[in-house]
């Protein structure tokens, strides 16, 4: 009976995760509870490997274990080198600017967080100072338990393979170089859509129409849709098969104003629609079709492998301020739980 002790939260936590997953895989809490069932699932694996005398799950569970703690002892050095040298790779690619720094951040974020402890900061400052960079340790650890959790939803939500059923797909936009010249990453989503609207129409023999999805800056020359409109004109999609937005200004908007256009030429008619974006892009672009109420899955087109990392930490970074409420109310609890226990230590003799 005692077995179940080690069965019974990986499989409960497994039912948890795919239910959750199937309702919506949108959300962040799916990241959270795929950790769960990795550590339980390791944990039962280890279990039944020992108790039954399997060579071979007792070799894997060994050799998961042993990098587990490799990565926990090493992993945040490994990562930090890393980051930073990803970071002198962008800015030599991209060109110097703000935007392209967070990877160098959060690498040396990394290196401070790990050296903070071996500094003496009631010797430095003053006594009692060791408390609150122990707190600050701790929320930091918990803004990089939020990020892997992030990782992980993003992760999963790629797993997602539409059917080859749907009337419309949506191409999020964004800028234009010199005011009319589709970039790189835009080009990438607009080929992802390309993509799915030939195999759609070769497998199933309808075409969805492509809904571009973009307004016009103040130093463009045209909008972002009427762009990808021409280029995806350029590269075989007929002009009939396409459809613009062309007043949203961001994601949100996008998905919006894009439903709207939608359900205006469906005419009142039930649709299947789909949106398209950049890989890194894909997750928190899922979460604002589902705030603006628009019931549309997302694809991703490719993104050069230098530039992802830190387009994910940009991604991470407006994912916090979409749920800053709930961070807030984390911070703010845990700091008067922490006042309360200085307030409570200071009545115990040192």
């Amino acid at each position: 009976m005692y077995e179940l002790i080690f069965y019974a939260p990986f499989v409960l936590s497994l039912v948890i995760f795919i239910g959750s997953y199937l309702h919506d895989r949108r959300k962040l809490v799916n990241g959270f509870l795929f950790s769960i069932v990795l550590f339980t699932g390791v944990v039962a694996l280890t279990f039944f490997g020992f108790t039954y005398d399997i060579q071979s799950l007792i070799i894997l569970s060994v050799l998961i274990l042993g990098i587990y703690f490799v990565f926990a002892a090493s992993g945040w050095f490994i990562v930090g080198v890393a980051s930073i040298w990803n970071a002198r790779v962008l800015i030599k690619k991209e060109g110097f600017q703000k935007s392209n720094l967070l990877t160098l951040l959060f690498g040396l974020s990394l290196f401070g967080l790990f050296l903070l402890p071996l500094i003496n900061f009631d010797a430095l400052l003053v006594e009692g100072a060791n408390h609150w960079v122990r707190y600050f340790m701790f929320i930091a650890f918990y803004f990089l338990y939020v990020f892997i959790t992030f990782l992980l939803s993003s992760f999963l939500y790629h797993w997602y393979r539409p059917f080859l059923n749907k009337d419309y797909v949506v191409v999020l936009g964004s800028g234009l170089i010199d005011g009319h010249i589709v970039p790189p990453l835009l080009q990438s989503r607009i080929r992802r859509a390309i993509d799915f609207y030939n195999k759609q129409t070769m497998q199933k023999g309808t075409s969805p129409i492509l809904v571009f999805s973009g307004g016009q800056g103040p130093d463009e020359l045209l909008s972002e849709a009427e762009a990808m409109q021409q280029w995806a004109i350029a590269h075989g999609i007929p002009e009939e098969h396409t459809l613009i937005e062309d007043q949203s200004v961001n994601t949100f908007q996008n998905m919006k104003f894009s439903k709207a256009v939608i359900e205006q030429h469906a005419n009142g008619k039930p649709y299947k629609a789909l949106f398209a974006t950049n890989n890194y892009h894909v997750f928190r672009a899922s979460v604002y079709a589902r705030r603006a109420n628009f019931n549309a899955q997302g694809i991703g087109g490719k993104t050069a492998l230098y530039y992802w990392p830190n387009a994910m930490l940009r991604e991470f970074i407006a994912m916090l301020v979409m749920n800053k409420k709930w961070h807030m109310i984390f911070i703010g609890i845990t700091f008067i739980l922490f006042v309360l226990w200085l307030f409570l230590l200071s009545f115990i003799p040192s």
